[in-house]
């Protein structure tokens, strides 16, 4: 174990020492990049040494299903929404088989630049039908591509399109945001808070796991069939109503229901008030107060048969298994988390629409629910270990028969 970390480590070194080490060794040609927003990258060749490294690493373990003879035979650059590199992915081989793949990000002050990988399953880039060599791969990070054909709408891993201004590169986020505690800890000698804080908003889960369960994560099973059908309402912008998470998680759902099955989509504001005023004339939701748990099963119910859908809500545990049996059956569910002290979703309700599982190098798995929370118009995750070690959360079923 002290080996593998120090061989870690050294590589780390080799990104930040850069101009000594490898003109050294008379390689001119591995020099920092830095882009046109100022981002400083490192090129191919040393995210390259970075990936052989990590495969080096890992056969000290009987984690992975590498041998010496692995070797890398394709190496792919991936761009970010605006054309800029944002990672490498970079896969491999054993005795002519495919063995799984690498995905190095391409930012240089990044504290884990192994973002994602696999031992077996082909790059999930590999959906994306790249049918001209114009064509990019974007990343964007936490399992995040799409195909870039050169117009301004990029093409989904689910063929769906999205406007490349409503996608968030959150690798670049999190730079930002680590950039921001480093200057935090020069000018104030203590950090601020980070992307992703244990107990605090989760924007990229392969980062918050590595950062806080021991990397290198990567994902081992994902189901994501909502994420282009999100309309993401946030309940601070319905006008006349406040502690409205109840009522506004049941508008996201339907919302999110609607656009999915094709059907119209219901304006968000009148189906919100919709929702709201029936929910205060049954006692369900009290405004300015909260929506009651006891009855929110009922509430579900009831508010989805407003606009024609017979729906079944029941409670169950908030289990990663329970999860993943509703969003498999292309279910979403609502999630309840009722303890006042839930940082930051304290008494809050929340629409889960995705899961993810990741697993680490010393066979660890770490499991996260995409959510949309109603505070912001993009997806956030919940850690489902924060979850499990509180038990505080109730998981209410969205079934449409």
């Amino acid at each position: 174990m002290k080996k593998k970390i120090i061989s870690i480590m050294m590589t780390a070194v080799m990104i930040f020492s850069m101009s000594t080490a490898f003109s050294f060794a008379g390689d001119t040609s591995s020099k920092i990049i830095v882009n046109s927003s100022g981002d400083k990258l490192i090129p191919e060749d040393v995210a390259e040494i970075m990936a052989e490294y990590f495969i080096r690493d890992n056969l000290l373990g009987e984690s992975v299903n590498w041998t010496e003879d692995t070797f890398i035979s394709n190496s792919i650059t991936m761009y970010d929404q605006n054309g800029n590199i944002s990672a490498y992915s970079f896969e491999l081989k054993t005795d002519g088989t495919a063995n799984g793949y690498i995905v190095v990000s391409a930012y240089a002050d990044l504290e884990n630049h192994i973002l994602e990988y696999s031992d077996s399953a082909e790059p999930v880039y590999k959906k994306l039908s790249l049918s001209s060599s114009s064509d990019k791969i974007v990343y964007l990070g936490g399992l995040e591509y799409y195909k870039d054909n050169g117009t301004e709408t990029l093409m989904s891993v689910e063929q769906n399109p999205v406007s490349k201004d409503n996608v968030k590169n959150l690798t670049s986020e999190l730079l930002l945001k680590t950039n921001n505690e480093k200057h935090a800890e020069i000018s104030n000698g203590e950090s601020g808070i980070s992307l992703n804080n244990y107990g605090e908003y989760i924007e990229d889960p392969v980062a918050y796991a590595n950062k806080y369960y021991g990397g290198s994560f990567s994902s081992y099973e994902y189901r994501n069939v909502f994420e282009d059908y999100c309309h993401f309402v946030i309940q601070e912008d319905m006008a006349g109503y406040t502690q409205n998470c109840g009522p506004c998680s049941i508008t996201n759902t339907l919302l999110m229901y609607q656009s999915y099955t094709g059907s119209p989509v219901s304006n968000a504001t009148n189906a919100h008030r919709t929702i709201a005023e029936y929910g205060i004339s049954k006692g369900y939701f009290e405004n300015h107060e909260t929506t009651y748990w006891n009855t929110y099963t009922d509430y579900v119910e009831e508010a989805f048969s407003l606009f024609g859908y017979d729906v079944t809500s029941i409670e169950r545990t908030a289990s990663y298994n329970n999860v993943k049996y509703e969003i498999d059956n292309n279910d979403p569910i609502i999630l309840g988390l009722y303890a006042a002290n839930w940082n930051p979703y304290n008494n809050h309700y929340v629409v889960g629409y995705a899961y993810t599982r990741l697993k680490n190098t010393a066979g660890n798995y770490k499991s996260f629910i995409k959510i949309q929370d109603n505070h912001v118009d993009r997806g956030r995750y919940i850690d489902m270990g924060f979850i499990g070690t509180r038990n505080d959360a109730t998981l209410y079923t969205v079934r449409f028969n």
